[in-house]
């Protein structure tokens, strides 16, 4: 399973409920099979699980050929990260694609159970025995899918107290070990906490897994929204983790920013510098023109905005000389209201989606590219922000 040059879709989840006995090789084994037997059984045989089979998704998942294996397997979180190779290109950005394109070649046994065992070798932001990641690896004749359930990285938060899984359950928790493959068995009935579910599969397929979850292991799967706030602190932390603005820019990607815009918000502009309401133009159309005229403001929907790799530095030390709490983002906003005319900070703009050398993040989707403490802090972040903490910056 490659965790690094994939993209993948976020959710979030409240604790799984283990009971007294942990998710041992053996039990995992056996959840292994009755996943096989779902997806072999209820899919292939046409028994209703949820599947829209008129969609193009089911269409293109019907073309992955047999399922040859259904494996779950602990992994170790800093092995995955170490054991990839550089930032390719950004190739799965829809459902389509995750469900056509091949899958991306394994990298060994380095991102085994054994992987949260690597030591650090630039300094100590990184524990030397990483958490333990629990991973589902689908395999079929011409594809792979894959699912990661993420606890979280940080010490200070793998001590979460029994209070705070308390917040999902009405019963009595006991915390998840730091290492769950490496634990024994705890005392009585226990909820495992992994907040973040990354997963790499075709939408009819992702339904099928979540529920799946759901009814193992009594939990809530739904989507992690990242809003624009959280899109600008991954960002920001980035920057300030991966040392490439330090003495001055890195050679590397251009950095995308996706702007979008409020439709409501620029039609009422628009009509208002031409004094004519949009909602009244729509009503005098009369029948279903002017229903369609109301159901499409007029606007743009959204822009890129393109920062050459070699300007990121300039940007950065400009909002450091400012004082401002996110210093590119600032220093960006400052320039595009003085070269465009253009106010990102008001209201009805919205940052969708960043992508630089390190990641691509936008609404429910993340594909990171380089490994590393940058990506190791981020992929922390994002269980926070799972956890309904919000990403730290």
């Amino acid at each position: 399973m490659a965790l690094l040059n994939t993209t993948f879709t976020a959710h979030r989840l409240s604790p799984l409920h283990v009971g007294s006995e942990p998710l041992t090789p053996q039990r995992l084994a056996t959840l292994s099979k009755r996943l096989r037997d779902v997806l072999v059984g209820d899919v292939v045989r046409g028994v209703q699980v949820g599947l829209d089979t008129a969609s193009s998704d089911a269409a293109a998942l019907g073309q992955t050929g047999a399922l040859e294996s259904v494996e779950w397997d602990w992994v170790g979180v800093r092995g995955m990260l170490e054991a990839q190779g550089e930032a390719g290109e950004d190739t799965a950005d829809d459902d389509e694609q995750d469900a056509a394109s091949p899958a991306p070649e394994p990298s060994g046994r380095r991102g085994g159970r054994r992987g949260g065992q690597r030591k650090k070798r630039n300094n100590a932001t990184v524990p030397d025995s990483s958490p333990g990641a629990l991973k589902l690896e689908l395999k079929y004749e011409s594809n792979a899918f894959s699912a990661l359930l993420l606890p979280a990285l940080s010490g200070d938060a793998q001590s979460s107290s029994a209070e705070e899984q308390q917040q999902w359950t009405s019963h009595p928790s006991v915390p998840a070990p730091a290492n769950p493959s490496n634990s024994t068995a705890p005392a009585g009935d226990s909820f495992l906490a992994l907040p973040l579910l990354l997963i790499r599969a075709p939408a009819p397929l992702r339904a099928v897994l979540t529920d799946f979850l759901a009814r193992t292991f009594d939990v809530r799967v739904s989507p992690l929204g990242l809003d624009p706030g959280t899109l600008v602190a991954a960002f920001e932390r980035w920057l300030a983790d991966s040392g490439s603005v330090g003495g001055g820019a890195r050679a590397g990607k251009d950095v995308v920013l996706t702007l979008g815009f409020a439709p409501a918000a620029v039609s009422a502009a628009i009509s208002g510098r031409h004094g004519t309401p949009a909602a009244d133009d729509a009503g005098q159309g009369g029948g279903e023109e002017g229903a369609t005229a109301e159901k499409q403001p007029l606007g743009l929907k959204s822009i890129d905005v393109t920062i050459p790799a070699e300007d990121v530095g300039g940007f950065v030390r400009a909002g450091r000389a400012a004082e401002t709490a996110q210093p590119f983002t600032d220093a960006l906003a400052d320039y595009l209201r003085h070269h465009l005319a253009l106010d990102t900070r008001h209201a009805a703009v919205r940052v969708l989606r960043i992508a630089c050398d390190g990641f691509v993040l936008s609404e429910g989707r993340v594909k990171l590219s380089q490994g590393g403490d940058a990506a190791w802090n981020l992929l922390d972040g994002l269980v926070q922000k799972a956890k309904g903490k919000g990403l730290r910056g």
